[in-house]
């Protein structure tokens, strides 16, 4: 009997989590709706700040597991909770959510991004690349008080996104770290992701092809 060769260690692990994440979604939806039938119901009886506080927890359950399901990826229709369509503007609250705290104390995250369809596949990939690189500025260590923007440009059938950093209201330029590994782990998923990702001016581009282009004229 042939034995197939061992997976890669880190492969298992990283599919094991994402079944787990699957499941924490789905478990979280079915709270986070049951938390706003509830308060619905309570509002009509007695509208109250605390039934409205009610409200609002069960919208933020929602947005969160919403980008939970953008965190483990489009994995099929068969998964518990699906991949919504994937929009600029949600991956930045996403990468809000989970970037912030990468970054650490004395950084603050900033964004200006166009609502623009980037499609699921492209906005999974794209967070786990800025995430990426988020850990890599921090273990830069980046001056006190410092702020990372984030921008977009629109393009014919291409976004560039703009990761920039300023310090006292002055620029803080972003320089390439080959020896960093989470920089190094950044470029291979951007290459193997087709998204263009370099250093120019002292920003970060990354150059992500659209979903729905607009037509070309002509």
């Amino acid at each position: 009997m042939s034995v197939k060769p061992m997976a890669d260690s880190a492969a298992l692990e990283a599919d094991l989590l994402r079944n787990v994440l699957d499941t924490v979604t789905h478990d979280l939806g079915g709270l986070s709706s049951a938390l706003a039938l509830r308060a619905e119901v309570m509002q009509r009886a007695a509208p109250s700040p605390a039934v409205d506080a009610c409200g609002a927890i069960a919208r933020e359950l929602r947005s969160l597991g919403a980008q939970l399901r953008e965190m483990s990826g489009p994995s099929g229709p068969g998964t518990l909770s699906p991949v919504p369509t994937g929009s600029l503007e949600r991956w930045f609250a996403l990468v809000r959510r989970f970037g912030q705290p990468l970054l650490g104390r004395g950084v603050s995250l900033r964004g200006e991004v166009d609502d623009v369809f980037i499609g699921a596949a492209a906005s999974h990939e794209l967070t786990y690349i800025v995430l990426a690189l988020f850990n890599a500025l921090r273990e830069g260590e980046q001056p006190a008080h410092t702020e990372i923007g984030v921008s977009s440009e629109r393009g014919d059938g291409s976004v560039t996104l703009r990761l920039g950093a300023r310090s006292a209201q002055q620029p803080v330029a972003m320089v390439e770290d080959a020896d960093d590994e989470w920089w190094r782990w950044a470029v291979q998923r951007a290459a193997s992701a087709d998204i263009g990702l370099q250093v120019v001016g002292g920003h970060i581009e990354l150059m992500v092809n659209l979903a729905n282009p607009a037509p070309t004229k002509g």
